[in-house]
């Protein structure tokens, strides 16, 4: 009797030690939904490191439909060198070398990482030495914690791809290390439809 004691206890120490190591590995989990008739998108902050998309779902009706994969490019991340207000358009950041490749100009694909985690997606329509005009006003009012980081496409995923006609729903379904940003990198997934576009992915920061 004393033995089977024994055993079921160190049973349930394995199961606890189990259970406390799954908690671990999925810690640095995040997941997101969205869904809409002609472009679904999310959109996740920077991690410390790498962040790597471990699962993608997708479904749209549009022959042809992708989703594509946006993270940190060239120009890289800049901070914010004055606050702006609630629904600012100028920011302030350093950008001398906005007329050239290496700084933030016209056109240009940007994500403001608020402090606190939010995130605004929009484009640059003016860009001087020391500002940005963002297409898109900030959400909330920032801080010179913030930082504005460039993106630009480096993957695409095919869904729509079995030859019917658009309005056919076509669903893909992808695990396991799918696409992987440099360091230091926002990450946004894009899925186009013309009735239908929905978008769920899981990510390891």
């Amino acid at each position: 009797m004393k033995r089977n004691n024994k055993w079921i206890g160190l049973m349930i120490v394995c199961l606890i030690i189990a259970w406390a190591s799954a908690l671990v590995a999925v810690a640095g989990l995040e997941s997101k939904y969205t869904s809409h008739a002609t472009s679904a998108a999310v959109n996740f902050g920077p991690g410390t490191g790498r962040t790597v998309a471990k699962s993608i779902y997708a479904t749209t009706d549009k022959e042809g439909g992708c989703v594509k994969l946006y993270a940190r490019a060239s120009a890289g991340k800049a901070a914010v060198t004055a606050a702006p207000t609630n629904g600012a358009t100028v920011v302030y950041i350093a950008n001398a070398s906005y007329s050239a490749a290496a700084g933030f100009t016209t056109n240009d694909l940007v994500m403001y990482v608020h402090s606190n985690g939010t995130l605004d997606y929009t484009t640059v329509s003016a860009a001087t030495a020391t500002n940005i005009t963002l297409a898109a006003g900030v959400s909330q009012a920032g801080s010179t914690d913030d930082y504005v980081y460039e993106l630009s496409q480096q993957g695409e995923i095919i869904v729509g791809f079995d030859g019917t006609a658009t309005g056919t729903n076509d669903t893909l379904a992808t695990t396991g290390d799918v696409f992987v940003t440099p360091g230091d990198s926002p990450l946004r997934a894009v899925l186009d439809g013309t009735a239908t576009a929905k978008i769920q992915v899981t990510v390891d920061k």
